[in-house]
């Protein structure tokens, strides 16, 4: 439900932001946005070490060591804030030199004020995600969300107000910073209280220490790759063309980053399952089937939105943002269709942090980070926005799709080919049908919100038949039917 409603508002309240901002302004929040969104990196991945070591302490049922280990990791994670303090000073001198030749100094001034409200928040946020961990190891996943869903219903609340009464993008990031501050002392009490979770320091662990920064430092890799693969993009296009070009790559952005979120969420929901396994010493195939299950019933929603997207993706942009963004259709394509392929296999993420691998997988999507960065300061001078699109997409093939599942294969003993031919088995040939069946429709009627909902839901219609006459084995039979009559019992 979190993922919904996120991705719901994400996309529906892009067209009233843009409008209440201005094409400029939306690009230049955009902008700074992701300028400042490498700061997240300093995190270190707190978050998921806190979840992987709760997950192992609970199933140790060693309390002392979980409170020893938290009093550390807090540690950690308050001086990792005041480093991202540090850090950002110097960044915060740069925005002149690089941005000065593309920005007014009307927006540079604003780029400033924005990026301090930014860094705030992010130096907050490093708290929020440790107390999200802990909930997280405990498998509270539902109380987790349902605090995510409260900030996301609230923000957007508060931001429809503040918009409608003539406020622009520094309200904007003081309602983040305001609810991240909120989201943190919600989880916190909620740990402290509920969970009776202690943070505590009991005597120093030199070796546990070691672990933590081995794996946070895997972590950190894997951050600085999500925020070049998020951003790089939108700051080359800053500092190399305008804020209206970077205002139309950001609709691109937008779905890439939600499908990004994703993978993300899903992954992490696995984590303390996949800790428990391999402590158990699961064998290759039996990870293999953890990876499968829920591999399946992702691209059976991801392939088919993609798919929805490239038959009516220029009928919904004009419908939802309007024509002058019609030009964003083909590089939403080119990066959400690799993030599809590495969607439905996520939990090999969790897998690996359970088994303190994730360094090798930093280090190979590092290099195509490296690799991403200097094709789009390529592209971009050459093709534009569609430049950076590629540069991307060509990152993640290489490195995601096809180093990673060598790695998968060959080190952790995944059975790869069984992996993809069970989760695209009945699936994929569904989903080709429903777009054949389909395209008619995209050539026959017009552009218009009515005959979009029309072809947006024959093609559902068509693809939810497909499926379970076709593909549903009886284990996703079970959860449709489970879900019909929990629904039919509330009504």
């Amino acid at each position: 439900m979190t993922l919904f409603i996120n991705s719901f508002f994400g996309i529906f309240f892009t067209p009233f932001l843009i409008s209440s901002l201005g094409a400029s302004e939306y690009g230049l929040y955009q902008l700074v946005n992701s300028f400042a969104g490498y700061l997240v990196i300093l995190n270190f991945g707190t978050g998921a070490v806190i979840s992987r070591y709760v997950a192992l302490y609970r199933t140790k049922k060693d309390s002392l060591g979980q409170e020893n280990f938290l009093f550390q990791a807090f540690m950690i994670t308050g001086i990792l804030s005041i480093l991202t303090i540090f850090v950002s000073s110097a960044l915060y001198v740069g925005i002149d030199g690089l941005f000065g030749n593309s920005l007014t100094t009307v927006e540079l001034v604003k780029a400033k004020q924005l990026f301090i409200l930014m860094v705030t928040n992010i130096a907050f946020s490093f708290f929020t995600n440790a107390f999200s961990g802990i909930l997280t190891g405990y498998e509270k996943f539902a109380v987790t969300n349902i605090f995510k869903l409260l900030r996301i219903v609230l923000r957007v609340i508060l931001l429809v107000i503040l918009l409608l009464l003539g406020f622009k993008s520094i309200a904007i990031v003081a309602t983040d910073l305001f609810l991240t501050i909120i989201l943190t002392v919600f989880e916190a009490s909620y740990s402290f209280k509920k969970l009776e979770v202690k943070i505590k320091f009991h005597f120093y662990d030199k070796a546990l220490l070691w672990m933590i920064f081995s794996f946070s430092s895997a972590v950190f890799l894997q951050a600085i790759i999500n925020q070049v693969n998020q951003n790089v993009d939108r700051v080359v296009l800053g500092a190399m063309t305008d804020t209206e070009t970077v205002a139309l790559y950001s609709i691109a952005l937008v779905f890439f980053t939600m499908f990004s979120n994703i993978t993300g969420v899903i992954g992490g929901v696995f984590l303390p399952q996949a800790t428990k396994m391999i402590a158990a010493n699961a064998t290759g195939e039996e990870l293999t089937d953890l990876v499968i299950r829920p591999g399946r019933l992702q691209f059976m929603v991801a392939g088919a939105a993609v798919a929805g997207f490239i038959l009516f993706g220029q009928n919904f942009i004009k419908i939802w943002v309007g024509d002058n963004f019609l030009d964003a259709y083909i590089p939403t394509i080119l990066l959400l269709v690799p993030t599809t392929i590495t969607l439905v296999q996520n939990v090999t993420i969790a897998i690996l942090d359970a088994m303190l691998k994730r360094m090798t997988r930093s280090l190979i999507l590092a290099i195509m980070a490296g690799l991403n960065i200097v094709l789009t300061i390529i592209l971009v001078g050459e093709l534009g926005y569609m430049g950076a699109a590629i540069s991307t997409s060509i990152s993640l093939v290489i490195g995601n799709i096809v180093l990673m599942n060598l790695y998968y294969h060959k080190v952790i003993g995944l059975n790869v080919i069984r992996m993809f031919k069970e989760i695209f088995r009945g699936t994929f040939s569904s989903i080709i049908i429903a777009s054949l069946l389909s395209f008619p429709l995209a050539l026959i009627l017009e552009d218009t919100v009515g005959y979009f909902i029309i072809k947006a839901s024959t093609f559902v219609i068509i693809y939810g038949t497909l499926l379970y006459k076709f593909s549903f084995n009886e284990y996703e039979k079970k959860i449709l039917m489970g879900s019909l009559k929990k629904a039919s019992r509330i009504k």
